[in-house]
């Protein structure tokens, strides 16, 4: 039987299938010193929770994505527009299936088609879809869930972009736009994750493997 996934966050017209969270992070005053017996104590000096948790060099990269972060939201503010929501978001609609469509032809999932063309569904429209001839439990949550890896691609290519220094270029203009639409459609629709719990004896094998291991 085939089954259909489909765009991100576009899937319904509606705000609560719409996931965005955007983090701003700063980093706070210097830790005080850890109390320790007299005779162990040693001054420990941390700049801030960032250099706590060894973020410090990944700051750059988020000062750039906040920009992108902030047109997304821009973004999201016309999403009852439905003609305008789907022209300003197309790359970010193009990525989220291209990532379903990739990851199914990689686990045997068949994808069959892959279409960026909106069309109506209950109260609401689809935005983009692929479909698949064999989506079965061993496939189902790589071929469905794939557009996640949109995020962490993301950040990785903000974090090389302010590798060794970064100062503003009318380009960036056009990254940051672009950067906003993946933002977005790295959240699976609510489609994809119902179809995802196809996958469900991965799941189990997965929690009975950790399981395992920790109380080795």
């Amino acid at each position: 039987m085939d089954a259909t996934v489909g765009s991100p966050s576009f899937f319904i017209m509606r705000s609560e299938n719409l996931f965005a969270a955007f983090l701003v992070l700063q980093a706070g005053s210097p830790l005080s010193i850890i109390d320790m017996p007299k005779a162990r104590r040693k001054p420990v000096s941390y700049n801030g929770l960032f250099s706590l948790m060894n973020l410090e060099p990944f700051l750059p990269a988020a000062s750039y994505l906040a920009p992108a972060g902030v047109i997304a939201l821009l973004m999201r503010a016309t999403m009852h527009r439905f003609v305008l929501f789907w022209l300003i978001t197309l790359p970010g609609i193009a990525a989220h299936e291209i990532c379903h469509f990739v990851a199914g032809g990689l686990t045997n999932a068949k994808p069959r088609g892959l279409s960026l063309w909106p069309s109506r569904f209950k109260d609401g429209y689809i935005l983009g879809s692929v479909t698949f001839a064999n989506l079965r439990w061993y496939n189902a949550a790589v071929a469905c869930l794939a557009p996640i890896l949109l995020l962490p691609l993301a950040i990785g290519y903000a974090y090389f972009h302010t590798l060794g220094g970064w100062h503003f270029e009318p380009w960036d203009l056009l990254r940051w736009y672009v950067l906003a639409g993946t933002l977005l459609s790295a959240w699976p629709s609510t489609i994809d994750w119902r179809l995802s719990f196809r996958s469900w004896p991965l799941a189990v094998a997965a929690f009975v493997t950790c399981y395992i291991f920790l109380n080795q």
